[in-house]
């Protein structure tokens, strides 16, 4: 994902090797956390990119600077504002510069809203994906009906990143992007219906089995 600076960077020059680092406050995934970037002393890149701080959401830290200590350590400083009712502290973090080579994960997006999404594919023959989305953390029902309004939903697996597991009706899940397996290998066609049930949010899709 490109960056998108929105403060002045800083930069720090080593005394043994003239590589040289590079900070700066960036909103690529909410309004300000703080990068470094190490180059070369040809201004070629040297490693990868370092989120130099996890914090809470919004626009909290300002002012990035970075110094070179002793043995070429980095000293990254900034202003930040997390805590509620301050004009704003002062933080520091201290590094090696060789651990400032390995790209850190990108924090896990955490929706917004719930959602429940049109399945995928549908109309479909045996088998489709239901979508959603939790804010928080739910207790969670999954259950499919038909046009009589009994429940067949007992062929839902569950596939957190891909696999799967003993059939889902009721359960605890975390905040996040989750998907599902239906299986209606064993219905008739016809025209059925998704249900989730999160907490107060409630939500319903058109499931069509051709076969």
């Amino acid at each position: 994902m490109e960056a998108q600076p929105i403060s002045d960077p800083d930069l720090a020059v080593s005394d043994s090797s003239d590589n040289f680092a590079v900070v700066w406050q960036d909103a690529r995934n909410d309004s300000g956390d703080i990068y470094c970037r190490q180059f070369n002393p040809d201004g070629s890149f040297f490693g990868r990119e370092y989120r130099v701080n996890s914090d809470p959401v919004g626009v909290l830290q300002k002012e990035p600077a970075v110094a070179l200590g002793p043995n070429d350590q980095l000293y990254f400083t900034w202003t930040d504002f997390r805590n509620p009712g301050g004009q704003g502290d002062i933080y520091c973090k201290v590094i090696e510069w060789q651990d400032a080579l390995y790209a850190q994960e990108e924090p896990v997006q955490i929706p917004r809203r719930f959602a429940l999404y049109p399945p995928s594919p549908n109309p479909f023959n045996s088998a489709t994906v239901i979508r959603f989305e939790l804010p928080q953390a739910s207790w969670i029902s999954l259950q499919v009906f038909d046009i009589s309004g009994r429940m067949v939903g007992a062929d839902l697996r569950i596939r957190p990143g891909g696999g799967r597991t003993p059939a889902l009706q009721e359960e605890w899940m975390d905040a996040g992007k989750h998907e599902v397996r239906f299986d209606g290998s064993g219905l008739a066609s016809g025209i059925y219906i998704v249900r989730l049930q999160a907490g107060d949010f409630s939500a319903a899709q058109k499931l069509i089995l051709l076969k």
